[in-house]
């Protein structure tokens, strides 16, 4: 039996990428592979747009326009009560049975389908008390909507179904977990050094170092590596490159501060073929976070043959197993050792070894499959 997916494609007006968009972009293409069709509800403005093929269909999301046009302030206001009757209408256009509603982010409609939803990351969540003024109450209480009002829940790893099931007390039989992929097609060993200087100009020519991917928030403890870099024997020898956006005020002050004015350099939001170049030549990569609900990066690392350096927290050991070096991320001089000690060729070439072993415990058809069967078992009980 085949059966519907009703994917509400809000990301994509969201970002452009990000984890969340590179979960879906995998997955919409192969469910149709495990029985599910998906029509995919398009954001008028999307920045980017999910993948499409056979069993995949697009359909115009939203009716009512988001803008008026007349001024920046009433916009501001329009687009919310437009988001509403955006919302509404689609749940009308929603078929009474036969399909599975799905939204990639925290959207709800009325329907009688019923409603899957995906627990990427609620540590931020669990440890919102670290970080006032990050995730309010708003953002936390819409959280709370979307799970609790959700028929089953599919959590990314372990600890977020823990997670799950300790915030909004969901019954353990209504979280599954299913872990995330990585496409090797797409990350595996490439050490093109054009691709590098040109993402990094600022790096000297062949110059080694430690690499750092993804957004610099307060829970990713991008300031702790600072410290730790700063800290660490090896950093007159070394460089740190940021994959991500350009730093920012604060950010460069926090640098000078340290020290390591010409020894911490962006490489401003890389392609994906330069991003599995920085990978590939990178002496280590660094995943500094104190909570995270995967870590996606971590297998995207070890599948371009880099080692990996990681927080000792349970979700990177639940990934990355016995293949990556794991740290206090509060102590700025475990992180300093663990940098340098990094650097010995004889651990290196394990840890590289044991990574690609690793990572073929993780695909993205084993995600689809899974997911997969999930939906069709929420379908069929619908239609019981």
């Amino acid at each position: 039996m085949t059966i519907t997916l009703y994917l509400d494609a809000v990301i994509y007006a969201q970002h452009a990428r990000s984890g969340v968009n590179t979960y879906f972009d995998q997955l919409i293409p192969r469910l149709p592979n495990y029985g599910v069709n998906v029509d995919v509800f398009v954001p008028s403005r999307p920045l980017a747009i999910p993948t499409c093929g056979a069993g995949v269909e697009f359909r115009r999301r939203d009716i009512i326009p988001r803008r008026t046009g007349l001024s920046y302030r009433l916009d501001q206001w329009f687009a919310k009560a437009a988001e509403q009757g955006n919302l509404r209408l689609m749940g009308l256009r929603l078929p009474g049975r036969s399909g599975v509603f799905l939204s990639t982010f925290l959207t709800t409609v009325r329907t009688k389908l019923p409603k899957l939803a995906i627990a990427h990351d609620l540590a931020q969540v669990r440890l919102s008390h670290r970080f006032p003024g990050v995730w309010t109450d708003a953002y936390k209480q819409a959280m709370h909507r979307h799970y609790v009002s959700s028929d089953h829940v599919v959590a990314v790893s372990e600890q977020t179904r823990r997670d799950a099931i300790e915030l909004y007390g969901l019954r353990p039989d209504r979280v599954d977990v299913v872990h995330h992929g990585i496409d090797r097609d797409i990350f595996f060993p490439s050490p093109n050094r054009e691709l590098v200087q040109s993402a990094a100009p600022d790096l000297p020519h062949a110059a080694q170092y430690f690499l750092y991917v993804g957004k610099r928030y307060p829970y990713k403890n991008w300031s702790g590596l600072l410290a730790g870099f700063a800290e660490s024997l090896c950093r007159s020898e070394m460089f740190l490159v940021a994959a991500g956006s350009t730093f920012n005020t604060e950010e460069r002050v926090e640098i000078m501060r340290m020290g390591l004015g010409d020894r911490v350099i962006v490489a401003e939001n890389p392609s994906t073929n330069t991003l599995r170049a920085l990978y590939s030549c990178a002496m280590a990569f660094v995943y500094p976070s104190v909570c995270e609900g995967f870590g996606l990066p971590l297998l995207e690392a070890m599948a371009c043959g880099c080692p990996v350096l990681a927080s000792d927290i349970p979700v990177f050991h639940e990934v990355a197993g016995e293949a990556a070096t794991y740290f206090d991320p509060e102590n700025p001089r475990a992180i300093a050792n663990a940098l340098c000690d990094s650097l010995d060729p004889d651990p290196r070439a394990q840890f590289i070894a044991a990574g690609n072993a690793r990572c073929k415990e993780f695909s993205w058809e084993q995600c689809a499959e899974n997911t997969g069967l999930i939906l069709n078992r929420l379908a069929v009980t619908q239609i019981q």
